[in-house]
């Protein structure tokens, strides 16, 4: 991976967002991609730490038929829910966003 970056990196001013940047592009694509390609569609990107090695990862766009989808990714560190969110995106995991209930309340 790093090979990557650094040839991508040959001829460009190493600036931190061009070396933060080429590194996401290889390790989050799916992530650079609706932030960027799809940034007509793309809502928020939401990443929220629940409890010590507990985070989650939030991502809203607005799908095909125009109605608001969701996907999740979780992880142990900010990174790991990047990485998930990221695969939650290669896996194609949106499904349509409907309000959050929490557990046990049936209504």
């Amino acid at each position: 991976m790093a090979g990557k970056v650094e040839a991508r990196a040959k001829g460009r001013v190493k600036e931190p967002f061009n070396v933060i940047y080429d590194a996401f592009v290889d390790v989050a694509p799916n992530i650079v991609g609706w932030g960027e390609r799809s940034s007509e569609d793309a809502i928020e990107l939401r990443v929220k730490q629940r409890g010590p090695g507990d985070w989650i990862g939030i991502c809203k766009r607005v799908g095909g038929d125009g109605a608001d989808e969701v996907l999740f990714g979780t992880g142990f560190s900010f990174i790991a829910c990047l990485l998930a969110v990221n695969a939650a995106m290669a896996a194609n995991r949106w499904r349509p966003d409907t309000p959050w209930k929490p557990n046990g309340s049936g209504k």
